[in-house]
């Protein structure tokens, strides 16, 4: 996969109001594209986003154990006073973290991050 469909992901997520961070990373956790979304200050040091990508990796793959008796990921979620974050199993051993403050409307914003994601698996 190139690594411009994964841009085209993180463009659609960096559109979604109160989305302040979309990142994909591969099975080490070493990002391939993404990062803070433009004009928004990250909350957290640098090296936090490394290991934001590294806690995605390993939670994923350790919730996919589980899919052949709760059936198919759908997406992981841990949430913090000021924000939470999404994290999604993509093809090819990769994931995407997405974290996103708490001013708005929690599940609509959840539902349009999956929507994005469901629209760019269905498409591979």
């Amino acid at each position: 996969m190139r690594s411009s469909e994964y841009s085209k992901l993180i463009g659609k997520l960096y559109a979604i109001p109160h989305v302040r961070y979309a990142s994909i990373s591969d099975d080490m956790g070493k990002r391939i594209v993404g990062g803070m979304k433009p004009g928004v200050e990250s909350a957290t040091a640098p090296e936090e986003e490394t290991r934001l990508a590294l806690q995605s990796v390993v939670s994923l793959k350790s919730a996919e154990g589980y899919q052949k008796y709760t059936g198919k990921l759908e997406y992981l979620c841990i949430t913090w006073e000021k924000m939470f974050a999404l994290f999604y199993l993509l093809p090819n051993s990769k994931s995407l973290a997405v974290t996103i403050d708490k001013t708005g409307n929690q599940p609509e914003v959840i539902k349009k991050a999956t929507k994005a994601v469901e629209g760019f698996l269905s498409k591979k």
